[in-house]
């Protein structure tokens, strides 16, 4: 197409091809529109592949980590266990493995969210679009946001509230929980501020970075859909977290997320969602309530939950659109 010494070059943005208007000079050293490079299958799979890289190092510092902070805390129980041949006090070595997760969180979330932040800056970041990527989040937006990780937090408060109540569930989760010092140092009674400032304030900035921006970065660049990097980022958090009933919920507040994500290119709001959201549930003000309520209040809080995070959605969406135009081989800040 050629009109007035305009052409129209073609370009792929979220796996899809596009058009982009350019004033060219006339004449015969006029660049002639090559037609768009479609990203071949085999990379696309690849990248799949790739972007489940970061949580594996992820996993692979927390057991180190743990591993270190566990014999330093056990160091007297363990010489002694070398010096009989055999472990005096089971129970004690347990309980500073419990001891240990705390430190752990702390120090493991630290090192990655410094290092991830690190390559995700060199890696995906272009510095001059920071601060316009946040321009173009507006106060509709901080809103739902802010009404997402809500409704995302009463939705699992329910949800769990619910499946306790079926009768068999209760019992047998009872007997994979209680006495299991790895899970009995996760409820809110028994919290160290280590575990706490870990969960609410550092760990949530590593996930993002893993599972919404070098993941979707990675995922963009080999010509993935949006559509794709958000359902993917959002089941990929969830199964990440293992436990079957943390997938469900988690899920919800993924898919959250990566729409914050998708539609404002930006890891901030994500962020913060995550520590509020974190927030709501390291400390009981949301869980206290429910508990104390009947048992047929909790499908409808869960429901509840859902719409407040459907309406999120729409309320993010009617904001003014100042979007930017962003190329998938761009990055994503």
């Amino acid at each position: 197409m050629e009109n007035n010494n305009i052409n129209a070059y073609p370009q792929m943005i979220n796996g899809e091809q596009v058009y982009v208007l350019k004033r060219e000079p006339a004449g015969p050293f006029a660049p002639v529109p090559q037609p768009a490079q479609q990203p071949s299958k085999g990379r696309k799979v690849a990248a799949v592949f790739i972007s489940i890289i970061p949580w594996v190092i992820l996993q692979v510092v927390q057991t180190i980590v743990l591993l270190f902070v566990f014999v330093y805390e056990a160091r007297d129980i363990i010489s002694d266990s070398f010096s009989r041949g055999r472990i005096k006090d089971v129970d004690a070595l347990m309980e500073l493995l419990g001891d240990s997760i705390g430190p752990t969180m702390l120090i493991y979330g630290i090192i990655s969210a410094v290092g991830f932040g690190i390559f995700y800056m060199i890696k995906y970041v272009k510095f001059r679009e920071i601060g316009r990527n946040l321009y173009n989040v507006g106060w509709r937006f901080w809103l739902g946001a802010f009404i997402a990780s809500v409704g995302a937090q009463t939705f699992a408060q329910g949800f769990v509230n619910m499946i306790q109540r079926i009768p068999g569930i209760d019992d047998l989760m009872e007997q994979m929980y209680s006495n299991n010092p790895m899970y009995d140092v996760f409820n809110t009674d028994n919290m160290t501020l280590s575990l706490a400032i870990a969960l609410v304030l550092i760990v949530p900035i590593a996930e993002e970075l893993v599972f919404r921006g070098i993941a979707g970065g990675i995922l963009a660049k080999a010509g993935h859909s949006a559509r794709f990097i958000l359902v993917f980022t959002a089941l990929y958090f969830a199964i990440a977290h293992g436990n079957v009933l943390q997938i469900i919920y988690v899920a919800v507040l993924g898919f959250a997320e990566g729409y914050m994500y998708i539609k404002k290119k930006t890891i901030i709001p994500t962020i913060l969602m995550h520590i509020f959201y974190n927030f709501l549930g390291t400390f009981p003000l949301i869980g206290d309530t429910v508990s104390k309520m009947p048992y047929p209040a909790y499908p409808l809080l869960a429901l509840a939950g859902l719409g407040m995070v459907a309406g999120a959605f729409f309320l993010a969406r009617s904001e003014k659109n100042k979007d930017l135009t962003v190329n998938a081989t761009q990055t994503i800040s």
